[in-house]
């Protein structure tokens, strides 16, 4: 018995192992909180707006 059968990549024994076994991707998401929601949404939509002629602070040091 050997300690290591092959070296490869975990994609690369995932694709062996379908062969002789059933493989299944499990996916889940964590709930957001209301705060994460409402940043994530926000960050969405001030993604839109073109930012070429955007001024977010203006300062006269005059």
């Amino acid at each position: 018995m050997q300690l290591i059968d092959a070296i490869q990549t975990s994609d690369e024994y995932l694709v062996d192992k379908m062969e002789t076994a059933a493989v299944y991707e499990i996916v889940y998401e964590l709930q957001q909180s209301k705060v994460e929601k409402l940043v994530k949404r926000f960050a969405q939509l001030t993604a839109l707006i073109p930012t070429q002629n955007r001024v977010l602070a203006h300062h006269n040091l005059d």
